[in-house]
């Protein structure tokens, strides 16, 4: 990074390598719903992951640390990115190919008065992809939270927004990759309230997905309903 002296302008730029073995536990972990009997033959051949990465932005603050921000843009050249196709109505498959990515950002941080906090962050990528499989990944994503604390309590408002993602599906006879379906764009809304009852433990309740959102996690695989999330963390 380039410190030029003023609190609210530092530009910045980024190198990194980033590796990732594409084996049996990361690709469950990756997705559950994967097809093991058909991928058998596959989990010994599907090489790693590659990405160089570079990154360039500006960061800084105001000078009184109530403004925070960050813009940033950059490209991922990545070599055998796992993408995943529908295998049958359920399962899926994975094979991968090289995607070339160009990517967007910018990060906000506000905090008017004492002990209130907004923040709010989006990103936006474009990839140039050598395949006919869909990259399953949201291009454009986004959240807002409003965070206060008051003592020991502590009261959040939270947003998700996920763009708009979709699979392919291969025909088993003459191999052509078509688009299976194609999850909508989605905004997920949440709300909190926690109680620190000691240094060490927060007693804590979440509600969850207010606004009813259809949430695709994969392809077929969704889940709606507004839910509430409740218990009890403890810091060691």
């Amino acid at each position: 990074s380039f410190d030029l002296g003023k609190v609210g302008l530092m530009p910045y730029i980024e190198l990194d390598t980033r590796v990732l073995h594409n084996g049996v536990e990361s690709l469950y972990c990756a997705n559950p719903y994967i097809n093991f009997d058909a991928m058998q033959s596959v989990f010994a051949t599907l090489p790693s992951t590659l990405s160089y990465d570079i990154y360039a932005g500006l960061s800084g603050a105001d000078k009184n640390a109530k403004v925070a921000y960050r813009v940033y843009l950059g490209a991922n050249f990545m070599r055998d990115q796992v993408l995943w196709y529908v295998d049958t109505k359920g399962t899926f498959g994975a094979t991968t190919a090289n995607n070339n990515r160009l990517f967007a950002g910018l990060e906000a941080k506000y905090n008017p008065v004492g002990g209130l906090t907004l923040s709010a962050s989006a990103r936006f990528h474009a990839d140039n992809c050598n395949s006919d499989y869909e990259v399953s990944e949201a291009r454009i994503v986004a959240d807002v939270m409003a965070e206060y604390q008051l003592k020991r309590w502590r009261f959040h408002l939270a947003g998700d927004f996920v763009g708009r993602r979709g699979w392919s599906v291969v025909d088993k006879d003459s191999g052509a990759v078509a688009l299976a379906m194609r999850a909508p764009a989605y905004f997920d809304l949440g709300v909190g309230v926690g109680f620190k009852a000691s240094r060490s433990v927060e007693v804590y309740a979440n509600g969850l997905n207010l606004l009813n959102s259809d949430i695709y996690d994969y392809a077929y695989y969704y889940r709606n309903g507004v839910g509430c999330m409740a218990g009890v963390k403890i810091e060691f």
